[in-house]
């Protein structure tokens, strides 16, 4: 007789199940869990639009500081610009939206995995903002310098590029894929 077997006999004759679940422990790793996705989240925008904001002021200063206006570094430097101003507005969304869920242990649940969720899309947009920025900055190398250089720009920006990928993969959308299994675990047990 296996496990499943002798849970059904307890099950019909004592009308309780087998086994109980501390809810109070479940719903603190629920919290633990809800408040990492916010955390890196946090940590995720703040860096990103910190980075931006210093990258274009850099670029900026240095096309002030040579007294030479390139188009391609001037364009990159406003698209910089507009990205952290796009990405502040999906973190104020991001913000108004967080207190939203309900104080249980299903609702903590689900505003984990709309934080990971939401970290997920930042992960991938950074990846497309990364694919710009690295045009933008092999065709200027490209024009100014030796053909090489660009080459070595290019190859720092395919490194970074793949490291990005496995940044998503490995941490993002495993977190969210754990929590939506969490969930479905949950789920399964209310039935």
């Amino acid at each position: 007789m296996d496990f499943n077997d002798m849970k059904k006999i307890w099950d019909e004759q004592n009308q309780q199940s087998l086994y109980a679940i501390n809810e109070e422990a479940l719903h603190n790793n629920v919290i633990k869990k809800k408040n990492r996705a916010a955390f890196i989240a946090d940590r995720s925008e703040v860096f990103t639009i910190g980075s931006l904001l210093i990258s274009s002021a850099v670029i900026i200063a240095a096309m002030i500081y040579t007294t030479q206006l390139r188009i391609a570094p001037g364009v990159l430097a406003v698209f910089m610009l507009i990205m952290a101003g796009i990405l502040y507005g999906k973190r104020r969304k991001r913000l108004a939206w967080q207190n939203t869920f309900d104080r249980t242990i299903m609702g903590d649940l689900e505003q984990a995995i709309a934080n990971a969720e939401y970290q997920v899309q930042i992960s991938k947009w950074s990846k497309y903002l990364l694919f710009v920025v690295a045009v933008v900055s092999i065709v200027d190398v490209y024009s100014y310098t030796d053909w090489w250089k660009s080459l070595l720009v290019l190859g720092f920006f395919v490194v970074v590029y793949y490291l990005a990928k496995w940044e998503y993969r490995t941490f993002y959308l495993s977190q969210r894929n754990n929590l939506i299994r969490m969930k479905e675990k949950l789920s399964s047990l209310d039935r």
